[in-house]
């Protein structure tokens, strides 16, 4: 970032992934012994591949999916069930394509599969959040600026309807899980046990 970016308002951001490159451990990772020797590696889409790991991702998503969404209030000191308000309707249909079952089971896949899930919360005219779009892992970029701010980039995905853009990290519900290289980059489970 040049001086004259500074006095213009211009941000500089940086990728949380190093040029594009993926977290690798610095052991050699191989599928078997002497693989490397054979230039044979094993892939993510290897991995996803697999019957076994397409079964579990399966079950753990479809059952995850079935959760109903209970909201509670305390009374007396006692928490009880409440209705969601219409304020919350977005828990009811959280977009125009998914039902919340499949909202919650495409989270969950996402959340398995690339160990991030990106929900990104769109907003009425008043500030409240009308609609949640969980994003394809794989066309999202964490950034972060010069004062440690978190952005999060999107590329143009048709199903969405998001184009390429910049947003805050407010308007985007982040889950990630085994973050071992980095705080806003999760890996999956096979890839974390592989390490």
């Amino acid at each position: 970032m040049g001086i004259f970016d500074w006095f213009r308002g211009k941000k500089s951001f940086q990728s949380v992934h190093n040029a594009g490159q993926t977290w690798n451990s610095l052991f050699v990772q191989e599928p078997y012994s002497g693989a490397w020797q054979k230039n044979d590696e094993l892939t993510r889409d290897d991995l996803v591949a697999s019957y076994a790991v397409f079964a579990c991702v399966s079950l753990i998503s479809k059952d995850i999916g079935k959760l109903p969404i209970l909201l509670k209030r305390k009374q007396e000191g006692v928490l009880v069930n409440v209705d969601i308000p219409d304020k919350l309707r977005v828990l009811k249909k959280p977009n125009s394509y998914q039902t919340w079952q499949q909202f919650q089971e495409q989270w969950t896949s996402s959340l398995l599969l690339r160990g991030n899930t990106y929900v990104w919360k769109l907003r009425d005219v008043f500030g409240e959040v009308y609609r949640m779009v969980v994003l394809n892992p794989d066309l999202v970029c964490p950034l972060v600026d010069d004062y440690g701010n978190v952005f999060y980039q999107f590329n143009t995905d048709r199903l969405t309807q998001t184009e390429s853009v910049i947003v805050p990290a407010s308007e985007i519900i982040h889950d990630r899980i085994n973050a071992f290289y980095h705080p806003l980059v999760g890996l999956t489970p096979i890839m974390a046990c592989g390490i």
